[in-house]
């Protein structure tokens, strides 16, 4: 019977029976069952699934080991998963492939998803062989846990950079709100030759903003044209936002609008962006008519989108309207 229709216990139990045993002691019959239930964020059964499998004898393989540990990352309960990852770190440990990279790299990004860096630290020390993975898990984890001191301790310590390391640390910048050391940080990159991608531009896009630097906005704008990425614009929404945002928030609405005008498609950030920023500037007709075309191009609004929408009759007035768009907030 298909394994999804059986109770995991009476399942397992029927797989460990020992006259059931010498058909699963090949380890790639169990890597379906274990990858399957790991691609659905099923940890417990995961881990179970293992076990099961070591009873049978199998082998394990560092697969095995990278879908457990992916497994951990994806679930419900934090607590009980971090109980999961240090079980399954110790299945790694006494099975000895800890130093193997790919299984390293797996606990790394395991510990920093769960917010462990005090464990991903030791990890991370007492390797003896690192890659580029390795030192851009931590910086990036460091970044967004607020710690951007011991993040660039790191990246200035590092043998050698990619695009990952310097996007990531320019984002633990931003993240910071050290918006002057993320554009420091981007001149750098720039002079080191590095061409930086759109998560990088959208974290420099975003510096700029909250500084109020539209010069070095724009320079950033003429860049992404003149460098071909205004084709990695097109149905890059995220990008299109970034520029969106930085335009109208530094007070020019009509580049802003130009921008979004040549957006192809566009989802609900986008168009909340414009018409927040139509709200902001006093243009309150123009923000309820982008707010109707919205809804017009099946493009649900959320709470965000009626904030702009209220806002925008707040500004110029529009009492009635208000109260029409106030209503309609329980439809959606």
């Amino acid at each position: 019977p298909n394994a999804r229709h059986v109770p995991l216990p009476l399942f397992f139990g029927s797989l460990c029976l020992p006259g059931r045993r010498a058909h699963y002691t090949d380890v790639y019959k169990w890597n379906p069952m274990i990858a399957g239930h790991a691609n659905q964020g099923f940890p417990d059964s995961t881990v179970a699934f293992y076990f099961c499998m070591r009873a049978t004898r199998a082998p394990p393989n560092t697969y095995n080991f990278a879908l457990l540990v992916k497994a951990c990352i994806h679930g419900g309960d934090t607590r009980k998963l971090i109980g999961l990852g240090k079980e399954v770190h110790g299945q790694i440990l006494k099975c000895g492939v800890e130093d193997v990279i790919v299984v390293k790299n797996s606990l790394l990004n395991m510990y920093c998803a769960m917010g462990r860096l005090a464990e991903a630290r030791l990890l991370f020390d007492k390797s003896w062989h690192l890659d580029l993975i390795s030192w851009n898990t931590l910086i990036s984890a460091y970044g967004k846990n607020g710690d951007v001191v011991t993040a660039g301790d790191l990246f200035e310590r590092m043998p050698e950079r990619s695009l990952v390391s310097w996007s990531a640390m320019i984002d633990g910048y931003v993240r910071n709100e050290d918006f002057s050391m993320a554009l420091r940080l981007f001149h750098e990159m720039q002079d080191e030759r590095m061409k930086p991608d759109v998560v990088t531009l959208v974290s420099v896009l975003k510096a700029c903003t909250r500084l109020g630097v539209l010069d070095q906005g724009r320079r950033i704008h003429h860049y992404i044209d003149r460098n071909g990425l205004d084709l990695a614009r097109e149905g890059n929404v995220i990008l299109e936002t970034a520029l969106v945002d930085m335009y109208h928030k530094c007070g020019c609405m009509d580049e802003a609008w130009k921008v979004f005008d040549g957006v192809r498609g566009g989802d609900d950030v986008l168009w909340n962006a414009m018409i927040g920023g139509l709200a902001m500037h006093g243009h309150g007709e123009r923000a309820l008519q982008l707010f109707g075309m919205m809804k017009e191009r099946g493009i649900i609004p959320n709470e965000s989108t009626f904030v702009g929408a209220l806002c925008a009759c707040t500004h110029a007035g529009m009492v009635d309207d208000g109260k029409k768009i106030f209503e309609s907030m329980r439809y959606f």
